[in-house]
């Protein structure tokens, strides 16, 4: 026990010498937790909790694929929307978002 007590007595007579280096590494140590607790507080709201809707299990997403061009997901024009809006009788509401 002894030997710990010299070990963290000499480890903050080092950190009050050297006050650079000292400031730099605490600095870098609240960033990197801070991001840690940001990205895993994002990360458990939208992964571990069920989407705020009622019924959310039966909430689909409908993309526009177009294997002869290549592309997986493309975007719906509001004229397409609207078109699968009046035809479609399987579901019982279509809403259209954007990611910008």
């Amino acid at each position: 026990m002894f030997s710990l007590l010299q070990d963290v007595r000499f480890g903050l007579r080092m950190l009050a010498k050297h006050r650079l280096a000292t400031l730099v590494s605490i600095v870098a140590l609240a960033l990197g937790i801070g991001a840690n607790t940001a990205m895993f507080s994002l990360a458990e709201a939208f992964l571990l909790h069920p989407a705020p809707f009622e019924n959310a299990n039966r909430i689909v997403a409908l993309v526009d694929a177009r294997p002869q061009q290549n592309i997986d997901m493309n975007g719906i024009a509001p004229a397409t929307f609207f078109d699968w809006r009046k035809e479609a009788h399987s579901f019982d509401e279509l809403a259209a978002y954007s990611w910008r």
